[in-house]
């Protein structure tokens, strides 16, 4: 069952014939129905595809870190050079060899009985055909990556297992539009006064949009005007998802970005959504007129993994199981040499989140250290005891037919 058919179904428990009800009372049952169908759908961009293709057993898996849905107003440009801070450091201190755009594109494992050393077990191949040999790799390719390149990037073939596991987990298809106005006219003369609007507008699967039969079409709109400080700034950012993100893609995969081609095709998508906001009067007030449009397009980026992050979706039987596999790293794990990183081997309420894939890489980091006798902290820091944590109580709730608090969101 898909989300959306569960939900379907809940709204439909007490729908029986009621003699009392006039023919206006039912008719508008019907519409809070319908609109309650397509207030769910907002689940879209945090899934990346359409809630009618959702698997309803495995939405437990949905659930994020609990607390604010947190927006990083600065971008994450700070953190990673924080992230970053240490390798730098170590690399002109210590001699080491940092390379930055250097596409890996083989691993090979060493096999028992040959020639080479114990530090050796790993050799990574470039695009450019060099040949580099490790003690050990961590692999944070997205899973869309993995899901593309599984069964020629490795040598020999990953486990039966493992490789199931990859290729049983869906990966999603959210993308990012932003459109920049003059100064945002939606806050009235100035732009500035954030009362006056809020920071999320939903706008239901429109009936005045043409778009693809049987393609969600609804949008949520953030207001980056609402940003605090300096980062706030005149643009809308559109979440699109699963056959519109695709449909907008391939509009303007052959185009070049800020070109007028490409922005009459971004204009005519958005111009029937922000046209709907308030104060629009474009043949008054030119700030009504966009002067930038910019989409992602993550779906054409092999190194994004040709989409998102993983989902869940339906037909799906053992996606537990296939997250643990892959965060287990089956068959490739400390003894080989080998790690699996990223958000789609994260602890459970971190899928899917920036927090998930920084969370396995630590977690793969003090594993390694620990293999090599580098001592670790007796106590793991907080927010990993918490993770764990909530991954026995998750499994717990599910073993008990419990429900599982969604009250947390990351987008």
């Amino acid at each position: 069952m898909s989300l959306f058919d569960y939900i379907k179904a809940r709204l439909n428990e007490d729908d029986h014939e009621d003699k009392s009800k006039t023919r206006s009372a039912s008719a508008r049952l019907k519409l809070d129905k319908e609109d309650l169908l397509r207030e769910a759908e907002m689940w879209g961009p945090f899934v990346g595809d359409p809630i009618q293709t959702q698997s309803m057993r495995f939405f437990w898996l949905e659930q994020c870190i609990e607390g604010e849905n947190v927006f990083v107003a600065g971008t994450y440009r700070d953190i990673l050079a924080e992230v970053g801070r240490q390798a730098l450091e170590h690399e002109q201190r210590d001699n080491m060899e940092l390379r930055l755009n250097t596409e890996a594109v083989h691993f090979e494992l060493a096999r028992k009985g040959t020639d080479c050393k114990d530090e050796d077990k790993v050799t990574v191949t470039t695009a450019a055909g060099e040949k580099l040999p490790f003690d050990d790799v961590v692999i944070t390719a997205p899973l869309g990556w993995l899901k593309r390149n599984k069964d020629t990037a490795f040598t020999p073939a990953l486990p039966e297992g493992l490789s199931q596991a990859i290729d049983n987990i869906n990966y999603g298809r959210l993308e990012k539009l932003y459109v920049t106005f003059p100064s945002a006219f939606w806050l009235g003369e100035g732009g500035h006064d954030t009362s006056r609007h809020p920071i999320f507008t939903q706008f239901h699967d429109p009936n005045y949009v043409e778009h693809p039969d049987g393609a969600p079409w609804n949008q949520e709109i953030v207001s980056l005007a609402h940003l605090p400080g300096p980062n706030a700034q005149p643009t809308l950012l559109f979440y699109i998802y699963g056959p519109c993100a695709t449909w907008v893609v391939q509009q303007v995969t052959s185009l070049t970005p800020h070109s007028d081609a490409y922005n009459a095709v971004l204009a005519k998508f958005a111009e029937p959504y922000y046209s709907r906001l308030p104060n629009y009067s474009p043949d008054t007030n030119t700030a009504c007129i966009p002067k930038s449009f910019l989409v992602t397009q993550w779906q054409n980026d092999r190194f994004a993994g040709n989409g998102s992050y993983c989902n869940f979706q339906v037909g799906l039987e053992y996606g537990d199981d296939d997250i643990l596999a892959m965060r287990w790293s089956s068959g490739m794990g400390p003894e080989k040499g080998l790690w699996l990183a990223g958000e789609h081997t994260a602890p459970f309420i971190a899928l899917g989140t920036t927090t998930g894939a920084y969370w396995s890489g630590e977690g793969i980091a003090t594993d390694i250290c620990e293999r090599y006798g580098i001592a670790k902290a007796e106590d793991p820091s907080e927010v990993e005891n918490q993770a764990q944590k909530k991954d026995k109580d998750i499994e717990a709730a599910r073993e008990n037919g419990d429900g599982v608090s969604l009250n947390g969101f990351a987008i």
